[in-house]
């Protein structure tokens, strides 16, 4: 599983959990790193998560969730908030809707 206590290290800049096997959800205490610049996430096994942890993160440059069970509508992250965006990585979940003009119109944004 996760650590929980994760989401208390507020002035985590970088973290990567990609490979590792751990359980989700992805823990809702992540919504605390707000200093978080380079987020991947990857092949979770467990229970499903939202993209509302990530909505306070408007410093991320990287956001890899590739195989990280998300299960949520694209529309319910604002991504107009993340203005330094130029890597995202959604693949492999079960996300749906359509992919907004406020996430195409990032000037940043190089790989979607």
């Amino acid at each position: 599983k996760i650590p929980d206590y994760i989401g208390n290290l507020s002035n985590l800049t970088d973290l990567r959990l990609h490979g590792n096997n751990f359980d989700g959800p992805i823990p809702a205490s992540f919504s605390n790193l707000v200093n978080m610049t380079n987020l991947r996430i990857g092949d979770l096994t467990g229970e499903v998560s939202s993209l509302a942890f990530v909505a306070n993160m408007t410093l991320l440059k990287t956001l890899v969730l590739r195989n990280s069970r998300i299960s949520d509508n694209l529309a319910s992250a604002d991504f107009s908030k993340f203005v330094n965006l130029n890597y995202l990585d959604l693949s492999f979940n079960s996300i749906t809707g359509k992919v907004s003009p406020t996430l195409l119109n990032l000037n940043t944004l190089n790989l979607l």
